[in-house]
């Protein structure tokens, strides 16, 4: 007659102990390193600006981690009549790099002087991006400065 394996209830739980113990390394998360929002990112304190023919300069100051910006966005909505409470539509993102020699970059401080003919051909509206090193962190932009047609 054939011989019928018994196995004891010790057995088969270290059995499902080491199995257990064997996979579990296998379903970790796994996540490249996430930069931390509240640390890395920066935001606009002060927007000023000045208008000299087709010349706009801009002042800014930003807050919070401002060695990560990587770049800026210039964005330019103009038109004969602008609204100024709806909602701001840009025909135009100009990008500008920190290398520029329109920017002049003193620690916190950045100065953007922006030269096109016919800029200031009637009113504008406009607001800066600054873009981080992280990509995760989305593009930390300032409020929208109307500016009147001289």
């Amino acid at each position: 007659m054939g011989e019928r394996l018994m196995f004891r209830p010790a057995q088969i739980l270290i059995c499902l102990l080491l199995g257990t113990i064997l996979c579990l390394p296998a379903c970790g998360v796994k996540k490249w390193p996430e930069p931390v929002a509240t640390e890395d990112s920066f935001s606009w304190d002060t927007l000023e600006h000045s208008v000299t023919e087709n010349c706009l300069t801009l002042e800014a100051t930003l807050k919070g981690n401002a060695g990560n910006l990587t770049g800026l966005i210039l964005e330019i909505e103009s038109g004969d009549e602008i609204c100024r409470t709806c909602p701001f539509s840009p025909e135009q993102s100009i990008l500008i790099s920190l290398d520029s020699p329109e920017v002049l970059r003193r620690g916190n401080r950045i100065s953007v002087t922006y030269c096109r003919e016919n800029l200031l051909s009637g009113p504008i509206r406009f607001r800066i991006s600054g873009t981080n090193i992280y990509p995760a962190i989305a593009p930390s932009k300032s409020r929208v400065v109307t500016v009147e047609k001289n």
